[in-house]
């Protein structure tokens, strides 16, 4: 995908660390149909945000 530079570049979300976007996903998408999937596929990229994620969303 670019790597992280190219996605904080070309993004309008930028996040400090994984809890952010932990926290940012959960509460923006839990409601949302394709959650699930969208969370498998940030994790698929981000491998660290499988072991972070449940710490970060309590």
């Amino acid at each position: 995908m670019g790597g992280p530079e190219f996605i904080k570049k070309t993004s309008d979300l930028s996040f400090a660390n994984l809890n952010d976007y932990a926290i940012y996903l959960h509460v923006r998408h839990a409601n949302s149909a394709g959650y699930q999937q969208a969370l498998a596929a940030a994790m698929a990229l981000y491998p660290e945000l499988e072991g972070a994620f449940e710490g970060a969303i309590k």
